[in-house]
Order: C-alpha cells, then structure tokens, then sequence
C-alpha cells in the first residue's frame, strides 16, 4: 500500500501541565524526546511526505529539538503543523518556530477565567500565557504562517460561550476550532464530568452562526462521528509515531502501551506499514470488528463485540 503523506510525529511525552482529562496526568508512561537524528530517519523512511503535524500527548514546545524538526522539514519542502498548549509561548520559542519555517499552529485555548483555567489547566500561568499567544499571533502575520485556537469544548466553556468568542478575539485569532467530543484516549480516566450536554452543544453553535463574519470564523469539530458510510481513514492515509519510535494506528491511541504496530528502531517504516498486523488492523475498520478503543470514535459505549454496521 502507498505510503502516507502526512503523518503526526510526537517530539516528547513530557507536559507541564496536569489536565484532569488527559490520560497524561495519570499514566505511568515515559520516554526520551525524540533526537532531531532521529526525526530526520524517519523523514528518509517516508520520502513521499507532504506534511507533518507535530504533536502527541506531551507538549511539544518542551522538546529543545523541535525548531531544528521544522527546519528539516521546511528544507524538503514539508509542510508543518503545530498543536501547543501555549504555555511555552515567548520571545525566543515564537522566533525559533516561524523563522524555521512552520506553516501552521493551533494553539490550546479553553477558557477565558483564570480561576476556571486553574481547574482546567493546572500549571497554566495566565498572564505569560496570554502574552505568548500575542507575540505568536503577531510572528505569523509577518511570517504567512496560520494561526488558530482549538478549544476543548468542556461544559465550563459551554456554560461561558459568548464571553469566551470574545476573549479569543481580543487576543487576535480569526479563527477558532470547538473540539466538541472529548476522549479517553484508550485510557480508564473518567471524564463524563467535563462533557457537555448534546443541547448546550446544540445551543452554542445556534450562537456562534451569529458570532462569523468575514473577519472570525468559528468551527466545530467532532471525532465521534464515523460509520459505515464514513469509515476512518487513519490506517490507510495517514499514521502516528512516538517520541520513541513506536508506529501506531492515529493520534487518539498515541499510548504502545496499550496498542502499537512496531518500532522503527526494530523495522523500517514501509515494513511496519505493509505488514500483516497493519492489513489485519485496516480489516478491523472494514469490517466493523473494531478494537475497543475505536469504538468512541464510532459512536458506540460497548466494551467488546461487533461495532455499527
């Protein structure tokens, strides 16, 4: 099968902040950022690479090679896609990324009260936060790169909305993303507290129709939403890797602990990518026998047996 041309690349596993719904706060996983050597093997395994989009579970801006990943990929002319959390926004971060050539970056931004941040976002530093998102916001007018906010749709920004659009639009983004559908991501942690209802979703995006104009946009975003008319497509256009070299199936089942296809310190990519435990896996989606950890992104609660059909 053809190769990908867009894969997500983790850097690190390590964050600096301890969300009460990310897998992250709880597990016991750990592993070294991944070296800028190593991020170039894998770019020499994947010469047909359009674009990259450089996140994981950890928090990107932490690994010191990261600025030297867009770079590369910039020089072969591979378009690179950032997902931060924000917090590590400066002067000398912001410099590094755009003058290395990053095309695009969504940015964390998930309230506009600093006491509701603290539950949402323990570790967040508001003021230096919002700081750094200004100075990243001015950088990409100058550099061409886009810019926007991607919000996790919780009920505390449900029950904020309007003043929330407008704490976004102050800060200067034109353009937010509401992830509406939260995951465990294969994990045991309980989230059920901070998901919305479907009529506060239903309610806020009535009111964001009246928040877009020519100059704001404002979009929705749902994982839960595949089926037999709309299968997924991650195992067979697009692949996630860790910081470590594992080759796993997309971004939601990032953890080999749980799940992984192989190495690429043990295999090469291409090999990983036609072996039989990937055609096996691709027929799971097919066929709608699907692992239990796919089963949030097709709507279903059920803990084995056959998923929609």
């Amino acid at each position: 099968m053809t190769e990908p041309a867009q894969i997500d690349i983790e850097p690190t596993v390590r964050c600096n902040l301890k969300c009460p719904y990310c897998q992250h706060t709880f597990w016991r996983r750990s592993a070294e950022d991944m070296s800028f050597d190593s991020f170039k093997t894998i770019l020499d395994m994947i010469p047909g690479l359009q674009r990259i989009k450089l996140q994981g579970i950890g928090e990107p801006l932490l690994c010191k090679d990261l600025p030297l990943m867009i770079g590369e990929s910039s020089r072969r002319k591979i378009d690179t896609f950032l997902y931060t959390n924000g917090t590590c926004l400066n002067d000398t971060t912001v410099h590094a990324i755009f003058e290395n050539g990053l095309k695009e970056m969504c940015i964390s931004c998930d309230h506009y009260d600093p006491e509701v941040l603290k539950i949402l976002r323990p570790g967040l530093e508001f003021e230096h936060y919002r700081k750094g998102i200004k100075k990243a916001l001015e950088l990409s007018r100058q550099s061409g790169a886009k810019v926007q906010a991607w919000s996790l749709f919780t009920r505390p920004l449900a029950n904020n909305f309007s003043q929330f659009i407008d704490f976004v639009k102050d800060l200067g983004f034109t353009h937010v993303t509401f992830q509406t559908s939260l995951t465990s991501w294969g994990s045991a942690v309980d989230i059920s507290t901070f998901i919305p209802s479907d009529a506060e979703i239903a309610s806020c995006m009535a009111e964001a129709k009246n928040k877009n104009s020519s100059e704001f946009c404002v979009d929705f975003s749902s994982t839960n939403n595949f089926d037999s008319t709309n299968p997924c497509l991650w195992p067979f256009y697009y692949s996630f890797i860790s910081c470590d070299g594992y080759v796993q199936p997309c971004c939601i089942i990032s953890d080999p602990g749980r799940f992984t296809l192989g190495n690429l310190k043990k295999k090469r990519f291409s090999n990983i990518w036609n072996s039989s435990e990937m055609i096996q896996f691709r027929r799971t989606i097919q066929t709608r026998r699907l692992h239990d950890f796919c089963k949030r992104c097709y709507g279903c609660t059920e803990k084995s047996g056959v998923g929609p059909t």
